[in-house]
């Protein structure tokens, strides 16, 4: 049996962060499901909304925000002060940070997002 966690241990560390990966690398889990949408230059951000409102300081929706911006943005601070700086992780640094940690499972949220951005980086 294989344990799959829903964004990351998302009740320790803020979802879908690096934070919340290394929390289920410490807890044990065999897999973490991140999702994955495209900035508005095209570029793979580990996110669940549309928005970034909700788990960042800033507003409006990620398809319409440039990978300048988004990696401005604070992923951290709405879930505790101690995750205060954690970025929305681009998934070719996560993918290069995560290989031979941990297993990932993608959920594709962007209906442009065609999978071929992945063949940028070797996984």
């Amino acid at each position: 049996m294989e344990i799959i966690v829903h964004r990351g241990a998302n009740k320790n560390a803020p979802e879908n962060t690096r934070a919340s990966a290394e929390a289920c690398i410490a807890l044990g889990m065999d897999f973490a499901k991140i999702d994955v949408r495209l900035s508005k230059d095209g570029i793979p951000f580990i996110l669940h909304d549309p928005s970034v409102d909700r788990t960042t300081n800033g507003s409006g929706n990620i398809s319409d925000l440039t990978s300048e911006q988004i990696d401005l943005l604070d992923a951290g601070s709405w879930f505790d002060f101690k995750f205060a700086g954690e970025k929305i992780p681009r998934l070719d640094n996560y993918f290069r940070w995560i290989k031979g940690k941990y297993k990932v499972f993608l959920d594709r949220k962007d209906p442009l997002f065609k999978g071929k951005e992945l063949k940028k980086w070797p996984v």
